[in-house]
């Protein structure tokens, strides 16, 4: 993560205000700050409000989109180890901390 970081849009982006989720468009040319950059997505305050920006939108702040650190296995398997670090990239959008770390994932069950 890296300290906050004052951006102009390049283009309407879509977003979701934090905590209630509910959707937004940023419209093109707006100042937003970036707070968190975290598993692949961003955490910015836009007109006094958090709100999140997925990763495939990262080109909107000027950053490039995140690729996935994952293989797929080609047999179609799902590995639990690889389940968990997909799940220690899901950040609280108002603190630096997984949800993992947080306590918040009790358990992996994989069901075929």
């Amino acid at each position: 993560m890296q300290e906050r970081e004052v951006v102009l849009t390049k283009r309407e982006v879509e977003a979701r205000l934090v905590p209630a989720g509910t959707e937004i468009m940023i419209p093109s040319d707006t100042f937003v700050t970036i707070t968190q950059s975290l598993g692949g997505s961003f955490t910015v305050a836009v007109n006094g409000n958090l709100a999140r920006i997925e990763g495939h939108n990262a080109d909107a702040l000027g950053k490039k989109p995140l690729e996935s650190s994952f293989d797929t296995p080609e047999d179609g398997t799902v590995n639990e180890n690889q389940v968990w670090e997909a799940m220690r990239n899901c950040y609280d959008p108002e603190i630096p901390v997984n949800v993992v770390e947080l306590g918040l994932i009790y358990e992996c069950d994989i069901q075929n």
